[in-house]
């Protein structure tokens, strides 16, 4: 089990006092190897809503800010986490609604399903491939192939300039896969959270996949993990409507137009995770 501990600090670097400001902070998705325990104690002040695609979120009324004044805003919960292996039945492409395939095989900004070399790799995939458990293999199995695992950058390259490249992070991993995956009408999503190892935790992102007769299935290309989750992996929001959205969103009212934000955000927003034995 882990206690993850969550931090906020929003400062006005303007100059001038902004009033009526709203925080939307995501805190967990659910997910069927993971438990949420959050303590309603630690909700006081806070309206939290589940959202779509199972994601918890948090709103909370931030009051007017005078120049540098400081707003700071903690919350932590606890999960329990499993290692869990799913099992993919047999199925054919006619299985899926029409809806789930639209929604979800629609081209992103990360997940450029129109492009040319996309669509090309993605016919010679489908064309190898007697089977869709077959196809998802033959997928994984390209994009691990395919790109080199390089340290974590701030730029985020997008599935094209992955495989262009040969080279990224669990960002590339997860948007090739992901894009694959949709190119071939396989309904795919993104999940961003923390994956815990010795030297503490990291950011991570992984892929959902929607198998008829077993719903939404976790692969993560990126740690070698087909049709499967660790207990190491907590996850924080899933995204499949949207290739990317931020965990955390501002909004004020100013009483005039400024040039620049006058809103600072801090950049990290996990301030720790704890294990510890249940």
């Amino acid at each position: 089990m882990f206690e993850v501990g969550l931090f906020s600090e929003i400062v006005n670097v303007g100059g001038i006092r902004v009033s009526e400001g709203n925080l939307r902070w995501a805190l967990f998705t659910e997910s069927p190897h993971q438990r949420v325990v959050l303590d309603k104690r630690a909700l006081s002040g806070f309206r939290h809503l589940r959202m779509e695609e199972d994601n918890h979120y948090v709103y909370i009324k931030i009051g007017g800010l005078e120049p540098r004044e400081k707003f700071v805003s903690r919350i932590g919960f606890r999960v329990d986490t499993r290692d869990v292996r799913f099992r993919i039945p047999d199925f054919n492409a006619k299985d899926y609604l029409g809806s789930l395939v639209q929604e979800y095989c629609k081209p992103r900004k990360y997940w450029e399903t129109r492009d040319g070399v996309i669509q090309s790799l993605s016919k010679k995939l489908c064309y190898v491939s007697p089977s869709m458990v077959s196809l998802l293999v033959n997928i994984f199995k390209l994009v691990q192939e395919r790109i080199k695992f390089r340290e974590k950058k701030s730029e985020r390259l997008g599935a094209v300039a992955a495989y262009r490249t040969r080279e990224g992070d669990c960002d590339e991993f997860s948007d090739l896969f992901i894009t694959l995956c949709r190119t071939c009408r396989i309904p795919a999503r993104r999940v961003v959270g923390l994956v815990v190892n010795k030297n503490g935790f990291e950011n991570h992102a992984w892929a959902e996949v929607y198998i008829p007769g077993a719903g939404w299935v976790p692969f993560d290309p990126a740690l070698s993990l087909f049709a499967a989750i660790s207990s190491r992996h907590i996850a924080r929001c899933k995204m499949g409507k949207q290739s990317d959205y931020p965990s955390r969103k501002v909004s004020w009212k100013m009483h005039r137009k400024l040039k620049r934000n006058p809103i600072r955000l801090n950049e990290a927003d996990v301030e720790y995770v704890k294990e510890f034995s249940v």
